[in-house]
């Protein structure tokens, strides 16, 4: 490795007080007393697990659906869960999976709840809430966000438990950060232990599911990475944990090659006999319109139709998350999402008759490559961590240097094309859409704005931060404005108001970007106004992303924009304004 490669990696070997294997055995004793609980889907249906009936549908070659569904409140989750099924058996279609989606801040301890910032979904606040998701309706019920690698892992990892989650997730969520949480040592403790509770389930088929994007992988540029990433994390949770492992990923891939050939790979280097290895790929969104909205039941549809194909031929148990066509610029309702269930289940019928036209040998040829480079990649991993000295048979001591490493740093390291070479920028064999399409955005954006504003902002100092764990709006909107002339301080994702103000006192900056998602906004734009008043200092908030929240008496989500203005925040997705803005803020009121 190169000198400074591996300089780096030493700095990241933590000092442990406790080892992974005493972890294991902690929560091996808790799983050890927990007994599973097993879904109405199940009972009616006559199957002792799940699995079994995943793994009768990849032998028959038929695709199952999943639906994730986050509501306001919890009594709309349940009820959309008898919705979802009434609506299948008027229709006498097979019913889905049906993943959770609750407020981010379940993964917080009761006690840090209260302060964090608002979001669209529902929350659960006691075991009987937990319960009543799987007797709510003869559906499988999954429990994967804010469960296994969270703050309150143990809580949320136990009830999942106790109520038969088959799927536990999401493993790759342990390189977020939550608000008002500090204490990463214990919560990737915790995160192990609660490996070792699931690892105690491995007869009754339960599964630890990670969702490729949410983690690592999101930072990537090349497919390769993906296939190299979920090696490793197989690794730590099958060989070292002994704890099931089941892999879904897509959204931030948008073409056949990306999104077919990592899934072929991954399932090449990690089939079993008795469960599928890839969960569930989600449909994207990169592609669809922002208006004209109807018209994304194209890209839906030749999704689901690839789909359907590959898993005709190789028999994965990939099920399909097919995504609202609403999905790009709003929180979608539940209508929208059976809309979009109902017309992929459409598009399964009579695939016989596309099998004898479309030749996937290509694709084929081109998994194995991948499948080849993405195992070179995961070696390469290993041997470099070993070098510099961290004991790759500790999980605890994985996982702690994983979530400290510089999310842009590990592909540049250990990519087959820059490993043990000279180069530093790597050769993509398959690159990930979203990565090329937010450097492509950005150069449009710079190309569009750099006459008018090419020096608009020197000698101007930018604080950037995002509110959640989403990086290329940040990544995006840094490049441009540092095109522009601004000297700007990226501090990463997660970050908390608190936080992000108190960076913007230390590097005496007072222009504050905040890129948001869904629900955010407004909460987090009042805390800045609210903080920023209590300290007595004059800054410029501006703000960009998906800028809408569930308003009280609300179910659905609304744009906000004019409430954040009315709270003094330059809201907006125009780059041209958010320059403007920076550049005149001495001369325009600011928060005081």
């Amino acid at each position: 490795m190169k000198k400074e490669d591996l300089i780096y990696i030493k700095s990241l070997r933590p000092e442990l007080d406790t080892t992974g294997e005493e972890l294991l055995r902690k929560g091996r004793e808790i799983g050890k007393g927990l007994v599973v609980g097993r879904s109405r889907f199940c009972q009616e249906r006559g199957y002792d697990n799940h699995m079994q009936y995943r793994m009768e549908m990849a032998k028959k070659g038929e695709t199952v659906f999943i639906l994730v569904v986050g509501r306001a409140t919890l009594e709309e989750q349940l009820e959309a869960f008898q919705i979802i099924y009434d609506f299948c058996k008027r229709l006498d279609i097979d019913v889905p999976i049906v993943q959770n989606i609750p407020s981010p801040n379940l993964a917080l301890p009761k006690e840090l709840r209260e302060n964090a910032t608002k979001t669209t979904s529902y929350m659960i606040n006691c075991f009987e809430e937990w319960k009543a998701h799987v007797d709510a309706a003869p559906l499988e019920i999954c429990f994967c966000d804010a469960v296994l690698s969270s703050p309150n892992s143990l809580e949320t990892t136990v009830n999942s438990v106790k109520c038969g989650s088959t799927k536990i997730g999401e493993f790759s969520q342990f390189i977020w950060r939550h608000q008002g949480f500090t204490d990463e040592y214990k919560r990737m403790c915790d995160f192990i232990t609660s490996l070792g509770i699931v690892s105690t389930k491995r007869d009754d088929y339960l599964m630890v599911e990670t969702y490729l994007d949410d983690g690592m992988p999101g930072y990537f540029m090349d497919c390769v990475s993906y296939i190299a990433y979920a090696l490793l994390e197989h690794y730590i949770c099958e060989d070292l944990c002994h704890a099931r492992y089941t892999v879904s990923f897509g959204g931030l891939l948008t073409t056949i090659e990306s999104r077919m050939g990592t899934a072929i790979a991954i399932h090449k280097l990690l089939a079993r006999d008795d469960q599928c290895v890839i969960s569930y790929i989600n449909n994207s969104t990169n592609l669809a319109w922002d208006h004209d909205i109807e018209a994304n039941y194209g890209i839906h549809a030749k999704e689901c139709l690839i789909e359907g194909l590959v898993e005709r031929k190789y028999h994965m148990g990939m099920a399909i998350d097919p995504v609202a066509i609403t999905e790009k610029v709003a929180v979608t309702n539940l209508q929208e999402q059976l809309d979009v269930f109902i017309s992929g289940k459409r598009v399964m019928e009579n695939l016989e008759e596309w099998e004898k036209l479309i030749d996937l040998e290509p694709l084929d040829k081109l998994s194995d490559e991948m499948a080849r480079l993405g195992k070179q990649m995961f070696e390469n991993i290993l041997e470099g961590f070993q070098e510099a000295g961290i004991n790759i048979k500790d999980p605890l001591e994985l996982v702690v240097v994983l979530q400290n490493f510089n999310r842009s740093k590990i592909e540049g390291m250990f990519h087959p094309s820059t490993y043990h070479t000279d180069h530093t920028e790597i050769k993509p064999l398959v690159p990930t859409a979203m990565g090329k399409q937010m450097i492509e955005m950005r150069d449009e954006i710079i190309a569009d704005l750099q006459d008018e504003y090419q020096h608009a902002l020197d000698g101007h100092k930018v604080l950037l931060a995002s509110g959640d764990t989403h990086t290329y709006g940040l990544l995006l909107v840094d490049g441009v404005l540092t095109k522009m002339g601004a000297t700007v301080v990226n501090a990463g994702v997660e970050i908390d108001p608190i936080t992000l103000l108190d960076l913007a006192d230390e590097e005496g900056i007072t222009n504050v970007g905040v890129s948001v998602h869904n629900g955010q906004a407004l909460d987090y734009g009042r805390q800045l106004s609210a903080l920023a008043k209590e300290r007595n200092k004059r800054y410029h908030f501006f703000m960009g992303g998906k800028m809408n929240t569930i308003l009280p008496g609300h179910s659905d989500p609304s744009d906000v924009e004019d409430l954040l203005v009315e709270a003094g925040i330059h809201a907006t997705n125009d780059l041209a304004q958010t320059i403007e803005g920076i550049k005149n803020a001495n001369d325009v009121p600011a928060i005081l």
